[in-house]
């Protein structure tokens, strides 16, 4: 009788085909995560592109750049009649959102997700806000309820472009008023720690800088809360006992690999390496938009 013959794989076959299988997963999967945090990257993008065609139109419709916090209301700016709006909120009609600014209009405020808002690459519990605006000069930190007088109160025009506009006339900041120029000054960075889009806490919407008398030690300090870092990516994640509205946070930062996203006045956008902007004062001159001013008040050497 003749010797059936034996069809199938033996078991160093299966091995072998198990390991290739396993070498082409190792090679094929970093590619795949590149793709998809490019992506990502890309509509960061997009959403930053479409912010800064926003912050043009209302000031077109305007004749200035939106404050952090905006008045609505009667012009007596800080009267209880008046209500205050973050920038996100203002700028709603020029994102297509002129349905949900319409009820804002009305004193019927509604909370929903706007990806335009929202980097992909944030967490999932991000509270709705990727994007930091340019505060420039922090301001006093007081009670909201209880406002500095005006002589003590530092927004100027050569210190930033998002003023608190509502409890004082601070001077109006025009993009064709910018003396160190447009595609010189950051108009918006990431923030993973920004709060939802209507919060008006400066810290939490906006990134900021402390005067020279002031100036925080270098990067890294992360372990002290009353520290304020401000190398890009640096505290990334939460620091115990700083309270999430804490001014450590209002700096750029983002899920990015390597660095962040961050665009100019112009338009012009720059992907930030974490290595980038770590001499404090590099990052400070980048959101000044009058050098010069800020030198002659003593702001910065």
């Amino acid at each position: 009788m003749a010797e059936r013959n034996r069809s199938g794989f033996t078991l160093v076959e299966l091995l072998v085909v198990v390991v290739i299988i396993a070498i082409l997963i190792g090679l094929l999967l970093p590619a795949v995560i590149g793709a998809r945090e490019r992506a990502r990257q890309t509509q960061c993008s997009n959403n930053q592109h479409e912010l800064a065609l926003a912050v043009v139109q209302y000031e077109t419709a305007k004749g200035h750049l939106p404050g952090y916090r905006n008045s609505f209301g009667p012009i007596n700016r800080g009267n209880p009649g008046a209500a205050p709006l973050s920038w996100a909120v203002v700028l709603l009609p020029y994102l297509g959102n002129e349905d949900l600014w319409q009820r804002w209009r009305v004193g019927n405020p509604q909370i929903v997700d706007l990806p335009v808002l929202t980097c992909p690459s944030d967490a999932t519990d991000q509270q709705g806000l990727s994007y930091a605006a340019n505060c420039g000069l922090i301001d006093p930190l007081v009670d909201p309820n209880n406002p500095p007088a005006p002589s003590s109160y530092l927004d100027r025009a050569a210190y930033g472009l998002f003023h608190d506009r509502f409890y004082y006339d601070v001077p109006e900041v025009r993009s064709e008023r910018i003396p160190d120029g447009a595609s010189q000054t950051l108009l918006f960075a990431e923030n993973i720690q920004a709060g939802n889009w209507p919060d008006m806490t400066e810290a939490r919407i906006g990134t900021v800088w402390v005067g020279y008398q002031n100036v925080p030690p270098p990067p890294g300090a992360c372990g002290n809360p009353n520290q304020l870092p401000v190398a890009v990516n640096d505290c990334r994640d939460a620091i115990p006992g700083a309270p999430p509205d804490d001014i450590i946070y209002a700096r750029p930062s983002s899920r990015h690999t390597g660095g962040v996203l961050v665009t100019y006045c112009d338009g012009r956008q720059v992907f930030l390496n974490d290595e980038d902007m770590v001499d404090y004062n590099v990052y400070r001159v980048q959101m000044i938009p009058d050098d010069a001013a800020a030198r002659t008040a003593g702001l910065i050497p």
